[in-house]
């Protein structure tokens, strides 16, 4: 049985929102992740402003 979403990730290449210094990093879909840090590290900037805009227009190409 083969995994339909094995390969499937969210990437984000050099965000610098806020308290973000050039981040990149891949994301999988259909897991639950964890953003943990320290006070002000950029987990919310990074959650909030960059992974939400990627994903609105992850799903507005859908449509």
């Amino acid at each position: 049985m083969t995994d339909l979403f094995a390969d499937e990730t969210i990437s984000i290449h050099g965000a610098q929102e806020n308290n973000l210094k050039d981040v990149s990093l891949d994301i999988p879909k259909h897991k639950t992740t964890v953003f943990a840090g320290l006070s002000g590290s950029g987990k919310s900037s990074l959650v909030f402003d960059t992974l939400a805009a990627v994903s609105r227009r992850e799903l507005n190409e859908t449509f």
